[in-house]
């Protein structure tokens, strides 16, 4: 029951960051056919994610738009949205569970113990900390930089402009300061 009130509250708000969901042409070429120079961008997200289980999955996303005559569809996935401006950012938001498991529904519906992906030039790795005393049990590494939580709803923002990615955010974190004393 948690789980669906956790999914449940994950949807309406991604319903409420973005926008209303629209129909997709039949294909991408009917979008690109609309405009002779059509403006956007696509990129994938890969990597693989541990299960609580033990199991390995793959990750394969992609995160991208597109500009036709009548607005911008944007694509997280298999989701398509239409909107009237280009997207300014998408979030990947974790659930954290407090004992070493996150929730991720952009990769899975089921709590991940870690996760490691690419995107473009950053490596964004979810993985869980060995110490008793890190709140949440989970760290996050974007690049070279790692970071602690101080909350149970962290969130990666992907800053977007019209030509594609142009950074990698944690929000709701804390800079981990003790990777740069251990050195």
């Amino acid at each position: 029951m948690k789980r669906l009130l956790l999914v449940s509250a994950c949807l309406i708000l991604w319903a409420l960051a973005t926008s209303v969901n629209a129909r997709l042409p039949a294909t991408a070429t009917s979008i690109a056919a609309e405009d002779a120079e059509p403006t956007g961008f696509s990129h994938r997200v890969t990597g693989t994610a541990t299960l609580a289980d033990g199991e390995t999955i793959d990750i394969n996303m992609l995160i991208g738009f597109q500009q036709s005559s009548r607005g911008w569809y944007f694509r997280a996935g298999a989701d398509y949205v239409f909107r009237n401006s280009p997207p300014q950012a998408y979030y990947l938001n974790f659930n954290l569970d407090g004992k070493g498991y996150a929730y991720v529904l952009e990769f899975s519906d089921q709590p991940l113990k870690h996760f490691q992906v690419q995107l473009e030039d950053y490596e964004i790795e979810l993985m869980q900390a060995s110490g008793a005393d890190i709140q949440y049990g989970m760290r996050l590494r974007i690049n070279d930089r790692q970071f602690l939580f101080d909350r149970r709803h962290p969130r990666v923002r992907l800053d977007l402009d019209q030509q594609g990615l142009v950074g990698v955010v944690a929000e709701h974190t804390l800079r981990d300061l003790s990777i740069r004393r251990a050195q």
